[in-house]
């Protein structure tokens, strides 16, 4: 295996992360530092268009970013994925998921900064954690238990088949893992905009 190939796939979630949860935490925690989130109130539309507008403006961000690593990842190793579409399906919901701790980030903190630093741990600790070195399986132990819970290491395992046409780990799973956890995680998401703007009378 390639490894320049394993270590660019491996960047893709890692660039989606970074892209949808540093946006997420640094605009939503912006809002409350400009008193911006007081005009919500008055908005015509509900809280939840206006906060699936701002998912999408970041799913959008994290999806270009992740284009232009796989564009550099070919150019560079001449390895491109079978099935574009499908790389970009599979990181749909890791953007999801992280555009949505972002923006809990935000809405839960208010600064800037602890926000931001919420959003880089997360997609640091993610990233080495999530087999950002190489598969977890090859690692077994607690490293494999341990990267079972992040949704790179799903990521991986997903987008492994698309670079090297093998199947690796359970695909049924991780995406069971990562469409129950992105769905959790924007539920929460919802629940916790609704609470914080109607708290701003």
């Amino acid at each position: 295996m390639p490894y320049t190939v394993y270590f660019g796939m491996a960047l893709l979630p890692m660039a989606v992360f970074v892209a949808a949860s540093f946006l997420g935490a640094v605009l939503m925690a912006q809002e409350f530092e400009y008193q911006t989130i007081l005009e919500y109130r008055l908005a015509p539309l509900s809280p939840a268009w206006i906060l699936g507008a701002r998912l999408v403006r970041l799913l959008l961000s994290a999806l270009v970013a992740t284009t232009i690593l796989t564009i550099a990842l070919g150019l560079r190793s001449g390895v491109w994925p079978d099935l574009p579409w499908r790389v970009l399906l599979i990181l749909l919901p890791v953007g999801i998921i992280a555009g949505c701790l972002g923006t809990l980030a935000g809405l839960l903190l208010r600064r800037t900064i602890p926000a931001f630093l919420v959003g880089l741990v997360a997609s640091f600790a993610g990233w080495v954690m999530g087999s950002g070195f190489g598969l977890a399986a090859g690692f077994g132990g607690w490293y494999e238990r341990l990267s079972a819970l992040t949704p790179f290491t799903h990521a991986v395992e997903l987008l492994f088949p698309c670079f090297f046409g093998t199947v690796v780990g359970r695909p049924l799973g991780s995406t069971a893992y990562l469409v129950l956890v992105s769905g959790a995680m924007l539920g929460l998401t919802v629940v916790a905009y609704r609470w914080r703007v109607a708290g701003q009378a």
